[in-house]
C-alpha cells in the first residue's frame, strides 16, 4: 500500500513540476525544491488538499462495493483492499514530500543560522501536530 501511495505521489510531483514550470533536472525530478517566489509552496498545498479530498471521497464512496464480492465480481480475483489502504496513505505521502519544499522556502527567507533553525523547527512541530 505504501508503494502505491509513493508511486501516486511521484505522479503528483510531475504534475507539480509542470504546473510551476520548473526544470525537471534542476528539481531532481522531485517536486520538493522551491523557488523564491513560493509558487511551489502554493502548488504543494493545493496538491495536498486535492489528494486529501479526492482520496477521502474515493475511500468513503467506494469502500462498500469495491471490496464486496457480491456487488463487485472482480473482488474475488483482485485485492481491492490494497487500493483502499493506499488511498489513506496518499495524502500522508504527499504531505511528507511537500514538507521539504516548505522548509526550503522558509529557509530562503533568512540567511541567519539561528533564525533558520528556529523556523525549520517551528515548521516541523506544526506539521507534526497538525
Amino acid at each position: 500500500t505504501v508503494v502505491i501511495a509513493v508511486v501516486v505521489r511521484l505522479c503528483l510531483d510531475c504534475i507539480g513540476i509542470i504546473l510551476t514550470d520548473q526544470e525537471p533536472v534542476a528539481a531532481s525530478f522531485w517536486f520538493a525544491h522551491c523557488r523564491k517566489d513560493g509558487s511551489c509552496v502554493l502548488a504543494g498545498i493545493a496538491l495536498f488538499l486535492a489528494t486529501l479530498v479526492g482520496c477521502s471521497i474515493f475511500a468513503w464512496s467506494c469502500q462498500g462495493w469495491i471490496t464486496d464480492p457480491e456487488r463487485n465480481p472482480y473482488a474475488r480475483f483482485f485485492s481491492f483492499s490494497i487500493i483502499m489502504e493506499a488511498a489513506t496513505w496518499i495524502p500522508i505521502s504527499v504531505s511528507v514530500g511537500k514538507t521539504n519544499a516548505l522548509v526550503e522556502w522558509f529557509m530562503d527567507l533568512s540567511k541567519d543560522d539561528l533564525v533558520q533553525a528556529l523556523v525549520s523547527s517551528i515548521v516541523a512541530v506544526l506539521l507534526t501536530i497538525f
